[in-house]
């Protein structure tokens, strides 16, 4: 250890040596390659092995993030004030390279075996990155459960899930984010243990387009055996493309380019992007190509049964009581009536209108208007998360159900809970991200009731004593304050919805 107000640490990796430092008790160590340059004719082709270096290498910051449209980067300042204010927008830009395949670790120290806790980041599978909201940070986690915690940037949008696979020279170019996240895996199954960690015992986690992301882990034969157990938070998106509709949306891309395949090389990487934003944000989909991601994901009807390649993998699976209507920069929340909320679920519900809306004012009897409407909002993502933990236990296997209820007080507790919410309580920033949670007692209680669950499930395979199982009556922990474990928590809601009413799109 070199001696500094900062202190410097050195640690080995199969490539060559890195140096890092001190964060909030914790060593970090920033923007280390897994992989090589995915730029000129390394694009839309799996990812390779990096280059090794000789001398230690600096990684005291980020690496590069993956080419794409930052997502809101642009309105910084023109729009989204409290959005903006909230997430900490802008807090943590870098650069976009097509050299972006790089992890963060954070780790108590470098001796030692503990669970390693891989998170992917949200984005849909379209933008973001592994540092993109300060919510992401792992020091405090590492810290305080005693855990290896790793980040990472893969390719994105059209560089990570154009499927060029029917072309000549492009055969293996489906699901190349997948991939990257494949070959990231093996980094960490070959270098854990050099940052104090067990590759035996490897957690998946991610939110939104990162739970997604988990779910096509869960499908993948190539990362079979590089995890053990797998977090899906508010991402149970079972739906992904079929090898004819990804063949079309190819197609679609060299139109719209004007360029023969051979050519894809030596177009400038701003170009692609503009091309990528075209389709817009939800486009950009893994496709079940029947060997990178072999089976249905869970979740869907026509998922494997117990023969299904992760149906052995412990599994977390859940989503907020909000989503995608929340109060932020959303004049509604504070002027919305009754009769607002009845109009808008007869374009949703039609004649089930009424019903939908009593039987969540029962469950949720002392809502205001906007937050029972945002909650019915995420009606969608409740559905699936639900699925999925059917479907788990349907294999055979073992899930446990939440839903991140807890609502934070800053801006007036206008927020709810919205998307993205319950990531500073699973990553233990509640104090970190003070704009967000409000660091109160009652957030940092919540902090240590999500963390501690989170960290016990990736030590042990089992998220606690107070939360059971999901086959346990149906059971579903509500992250609150005070939390709490209810079992036949959704079948009221779930029979007035319907249980299969949306896809998500």
């Amino acid at each position: 250890m070199h001696g500094s107000s900062f202190p410097l640490v050195d640690a080995e990796t199969t490539h060559g040596r890195v140096r890092g430092t001190i964060e909030r008790g914790a060593l970090a160590f920033k923007g280390i390659p897994y992989g090589g340059s995915t730029a000129g004719p390394n694009r839309f082709r799996p990812p390779k092995q990096p280059a090794g270096w000789d001398d230690v290498r600096s990684c005291l910051f980020w690496g590069p993030q993956a080419p794409q449209q930052a997502l809101g980067q642009n309105a910084l300042g023109l729009s989204g004030d409290e959005d903006a204010f909230v997430f900490y927008r802008g807090s943590a830009a870098v650069a976009q390279s097509e050299d972006c395949l790089r992890v963060n670790v954070w780790t108590p120290d470098l001796a030692g075996a503990r669970p390693v806790m891989v998170y992917l980041h949200g984005g849909a599978f379209t933008g973001g990155s592994g540092n993109d909201l300060l919510a992401y940070d792992g020091a405090n986690l590492a810290r305080s459960e005693d855990c290896v915690v790793i980040t990472s940037n893969h390719r994105l949008n059209l560089f990570g899930f154009l499927d060029l696979s029917r072309l000549t020279g492009y055969e293996d170019s489906a699901n190349l984010a997948m991939q990257d996240i494949v070959l990231m895996l093996q980094w960490v199954r070959d270098n854990a243990a050099s940052f104090g960690g067990d590759p035996g015992n490897v957690t998946i986690y991610g939110q939104s387009g990162g739970g997604g992301k988990v779910s096509c882990l869960l499908s993948m034969p190539s990362a079979r055996g590089l995890f053990h157990k797998a977090v899906v938070q508010s991402g149970s998106f079972a739906e992904i493309l079929d090898p004819d509709a990804s063949h079309a949306q190819a197609r679609e891309v060299l139109d719209r380019i004007g360029v023969a395949p051979d050519q894809l090389d030596g177009i400038p990487m701003s170009a692609l992007i503009d091309v990528a934003a075209g389709f817009g944000f939800t486009a950009w989909r893994p496709v079940q190509d029947g060997r990178i991601i072999a089976e249905p994901l869970l979740g869907d009807p026509s998922a494997p049964g117990s023969d299904a390649l992760s149906a052995h993998v412990p599994l977390i699976v859940g989503a907020n009581q909000n989503e995608f209507v929340n109060g932020l920069d959303n004049p509604r929340a504070e002027t919305m009536t009754w009769a607002d909320v009845r109009s808008e679920l007869r374009t949703d519900f039609g004649a089930s209108a009424d019903d939908v809306l009593a039987a969540y004012k029962d469950r949720y009897p002392d809502e205001s208007p906007f937050g029972l409407f945002a909650t019915i909002e995420a009606a969608p993502m409740r559905v699936a998360a639900v699925r999925q933990a059917e479907a788990k236990v349907a294999q055979g296997g073992q899930a446990w159900l939440y839903q991140f209820a807890w609502k934070t007080p800053v801006l007036g507790a206008r927020p709810g809970t919205f998307h993205s919410a319950e990531i500073a309580f699973v990553q233990k920033n509640a104090v970190l991200c003070e704009r967000q949670t409000g660091a109160t007692a009652a957030a940092l209680d919540v902090a240590d009731a999500v963390g501690g669950a989170w960290a016990a499930f990736a030590r042990t395979g089992r998220p606690g004593e107070q939360w059971r199982p999901w086959d346990d009556g149906r059971s579903t922990m509500v992250f609150d304050a005070p939390s709490r474990c209810e079992a036949n928590f959704d079948d009221q809601i779930l029979q007035a919805v319907g249980h299969a009413t949306w896809t998500w799109a």
